[in-house]
């Protein structure tokens, strides 16, 4: 299966730079990308269990 790509759009960078992520020095600085902007790779099934 082929991984999905997912590039910002110019909108959500026009946002990103509003908030003035990726700009700061120290203690002021926002990064571009947190951990929240990442999908998880966890998959949201279960997998079928024997019964006995």
């Amino acid at each position: 299966m082929a991984k999905r790509h997912r590039a910002l759009t110019p909108k959500q960078i026009e946002q990103r730079l509003q908030q003035g992520r990726g700009i700061g020095w120290g203690k002021d600085y926002l990064p571009w990308l947190t951990v929240q902007d990442v999908p998880s790779r966890l998959r949201r099934y279960t997998h079928p269990r024997h019964k006995n």
